[in-house]
């Protein structure tokens, strides 16, 4: 049990690193303005992530053990499914900001990626 706890708090310390060296290199990458525009745009996508999600994960995970049954590759489509819709949202929504840079929108996209 123990040894469980310190491999998920590895793994989210790991995350974590992982999220702090993505945004330095975005904050190095990107111009002061539009790195505004990215953060303001990522902080969006992630409250919008956090709708859609709902509690998906641990759902899945309760069922899987209350059933017995490994929900893993169903769980996968679901958050794929959801990864698209967030995605397409996005076009309208950089469009009624003014957000049409293109550098802004594949740096939102593998940011958000990589959070799912």
């Amino acid at each position: 049990m123990f040894i469980n706890l310190v491999i998920v708090g590895m793994g989210n310390l790991i995350y974590a690193f992982g999220g702090f060296a993505y945004l330095i290199s975005a904050s190095k990458i990107l111009s002061i303005e539009n790195f505004g525009k990215y953060s303001f745009l990522i902080s969006f996508f992630i409250f919008m992530a956090k709708l859609t999600e709902l509690g998906t994960t641990s759902s899945f995970v309760s069922l899987s053990i209350k059933e017995g049954k490994n929900y893993n590759k169903a769980l996968y489509v679901l958050k794929f499914i959801l990864t698209v819709f967030v995605i397409l949202i996005s076009f309208p929504i950089l469009l009624l900001y003014k957000f049409t840079n293109f550098e802004v929108f594949i740096s939102l996209c593998v940011g958000y990626i990589g959070y799912v």
